[in-house]
């Protein structure tokens, strides 16, 4: 029962979200996949994408590696007081993105109670809209604490963090089903 389970998280979570492959995987795309590759196109990236990927960076495991945090690493030209606000607002955007995971992990636990299954096409679909509602009310938090936290900075730190983020976008290279592109996207 458990590695059903596992696996149907897996393949709802694939439904729901995209894929950020690693550069050795980057060659093999299937049939009926497309890619997104920031290094080619930076503008590609969604932003929520991006200030997820930076929130996850500066969040609760900031100092993964032996060293200086990750902050210091990534934004040495912003004063510590900025990047202490910055890294309260990654700290907190990253427990918002764990409770959306547990909250989409209990919709495909209810889902297979209920009968559902993730291989017939019908409930595919019911399960990947319900969990794509749940991830799409994360991105728009995501973007609204971004829009938080450049009120709180200053002008001055507002340069340092946007090409900060532009740097984060050419880094990723994401693949997901062609039928999700235009998921992908929203909000825009």
């Amino acid at each position: 029962m458990i590695r059903q389970v596992s696996a149907a998280l897996a393949i709802a979570v694939v439904l729901a979200m995209p894929m950020h492959l690693q550069a050795q995987q980057r060659d093999k795309i299937p049939a009926g996949f497309s890619i997104v590759d920031g290094d080619k196109d930076p503008n590609a990236i969604p932003d929520y994408v991006a200030w997820r990927q930076a929130f996850r960076m500066l969040g609760p495991d900031r100092t993964v590696h032996p060293g200086m945090p990750n902050d210091e690493l990534m934004l040495p030209y912003v004063a510590q007081s900025e990047r202490e606000i910055i890294c309260n607002v990654a700290r907190r955007s990253a427990a918002a993105e764990a409770a959306m995971r547990a909250k989409m992990a209990k919709a495909l636990a209810d889902f297979q109670a209920a009968g559902l299954d993730v291989n017939k096409k019908e409930d595919a679909k019911t399960i990947g809209d319900a969990l794509f509602a749940i991830d799409y009310e994360q991105r728009v938090t995501t973007l609204q604490e971004r829009d938080g936290l450049m009120e709180l900075l200053k002008p001055e730190t507002h340069v340092h963090v946007l090409l900060w983020i532009q740097k984060v976008k050419a880094g990723m290279y994401t693949l997901l089903p062609t039928s999700e592109l235009e998921r992908y996207r929203l909000p825009s």
